[in-house]
């Protein structure tokens, strides 16, 4: 950790106004730079737990601020994935081995089951479906779905591997928020297992037909809760009317 890189953090994030979600990332890259450089190893994946932010907001908050000229992904003299913070007292025009180069960004997920390279936001390569390129907005709530799978189903998934099925059922229903997405995934949990073998996202999104008696358990389950609320405030109501109160 380095307090004058944490301070140059809180610094730029008066100075560019950023928002608090920008500026909590910032200063967490900031807290695992190197003082000299602003060079840091964090993975997406540590932000994540260390802020607490869903994986989409990470993925986005990183965007903006690969954007606003802040935070360079790249890999180090040894070819390893690392970021770089724009600290103004190194220069990074330098042609050396400290130089951020930008066409070789890629962000490690450290798992128990192994490490996954998975490519950063703005570096990531283009990938497609259904013969469609994947658009960044596409690759971030895909990766907050498999953020909330995983959480619903105690896995640890990855969102290339499952993006296809993902981004299909997203583009059918273009609509849906990652809020709702997050209730489907809810309600096929709490409700009863119709598939075998291991959980992956293709019990909810591998089909349109699934995928939409995913959606209609979410509903059912909202109406129930709605149903449930009314009740206790009728009965409440007749309480009160009745001086039972």
């Amino acid at each position: 950790m380095s307090g004058k890189v944490v301070g140059w953090a809180f610094g730029q994030s008066r100075e560019r106004e950023l928002s608090p979600t920008q500026r909590f990332i910032l200063v967490a890259y900031a807290d695992n730079a190197a003082e000299a450089d602003g060079k840091c190893w964090p993975d997406k994946e540590e932000i994540v737990e260390k802020t607490g932010y869903s994986q989409a907001t990470v993925y986005r908050a990183i965007k903006e601020l690969e954007a606003a000229d802040l935070l360079v992904f790249t890999t180090d003299s040894r070819d390893r994935p690392c970021a770089y913070l724009m600290v103004p007292w190194f220069s990074h025009s330098e042609k050396d081995d400290s130089q951020p180069e930008k066409n070789n960004s890629h962000s490690e997920k450290r798992t128990n089951k192994g490490t996954v390279n998975e490519p950063s936001d703005r570096k990531r390569p283009k990938k497609k479906v259904g013969g469609k390129v994947v658009s960044d907005d596409e690759f971030a709530l895909a990766a907050a779905v498999v953020s909330m799978f995983n959480s619903s189903a105690g896995t640890e998934l990855t969102t290339d591997a499952h993006l296809t099925p993902i981004v299909g059922r997203c583009r059918e229903r273009p609509k849906l928020t990652e809020e709702q997405h997050g209730k489907i995934i809810e309600a096929v949990f709490a409700g009863e297992r119709w598939w075998k073998g291991p959980a992956t996202p293709k019990i909810i999104y591998g089909n349109p037909a699934i995928f939409e008696q995913s959606i209609e358990l979410a509903r059912e389950q909202a109406k129930k809760a709605t149903k449930r609320f009314d009740v206790n405030a009728e009965a409440e109501r007749i309480r009160r009317e009745q001086g039972l109160d």
